[in-house]
């Protein structure tokens, strides 16, 4: 279950654990981290005179957690929904919902979502690698279905859908997963969305291919979000 802390921190308890979530925005950004580990596992940045808006509302609904982050005196408004797909002590699959839209004529927002570890792996499912190629330009930069890294105490990996993966920018390396949401121009009044899955297993030395990609037709087969 959900616990909200104040308004953009909250965490999310399980039978025999907790997970953090710091989810203010602004300078702070969006980290998500184990209750007993320091370090972030992965977290949402913005990008280059970007500011991520902060939070002003947050409120639970079930199993998800919403977040909205006001335009103000930024370029964009935001609004974040973080729903657990499996979750233990050791292991936690997060749905996030991103939802960014703007009042401004002209602006181009743009998010990272990041990770850092080494062992930088990436995998096409077998049975999407015609689909992959189609939506895949040599040229494109478009990211893989799964982005994975792993870190001294915890591997994290990365699922897009065919809604997300043409569509965002692989800038990772073997130190870190950096993939770029967003960032092409957005029109006055329209709401553009992502739905990654991130995957969090603590005390883990390797990421085991096959299990990610199950969890990856999960995500492909499961049905959209009907909120924020």
């Amino acid at each position: 279950m959900w616990k909200i802390l104040e308004t953009g921190t909250a965490q999310w308890e399980t039978a025999d654990g907790l997970w953090n979530v710091d989810a203010k925005g602004g300078e702070s950004g969006i980290t998500l981290q184990a209750r007993d580990r320091g370090v972030p596992l992965a977290g949402l940045h913005p990008v280059g005179r970007d500011a991520l808006p902060e939070a002003t509302e947050s409120f639970v609904r079930g199993d998800t957690w919403h977040v909205h982050y006001s335009q103000a005196q930024g370029s964009y408004s935001l609004d974040l929904v973080f729903r657990p797909i499996e979750s233990s002590a050791k292991r936690l699959v997060l749905e996030l919902t991103l939802s960014i839209h703007t009042s401004l004529l002209d602006s181009h927002p743009t998010i990272d979502l990041v990770a850092e570890g080494d062992g930088f792996r990436v995998w096409t499912p077998r049975s999407e690698f015609e689909w992959y190629r189609a939506t895949q330009p040599s040229d494109s930069g478009g990211a893989s279905c799964l982005t994975a890294v792993i870190g001294e105490t915890a591997a994290v990996s990365v699922l897009l859908g065919r809604r997300d993966y043409p569509f965002t920018l692989d800038l990772s390396d073997d130190r870190a997963i950096q993939l770029r949401l967003f960032g092409d121009f957005l029109e006055k009044g329209v709401i553009r969305k992502a739905r990654p899955w991130i995957c969090m297993q603590r005390d883990v030395k390797d990421v085991d291919e096959s299990a990610m990609i199950d969890l990856w037709h999960r995500l492909q087969e499961s049905p959209l979000p009907l909120t924020p």
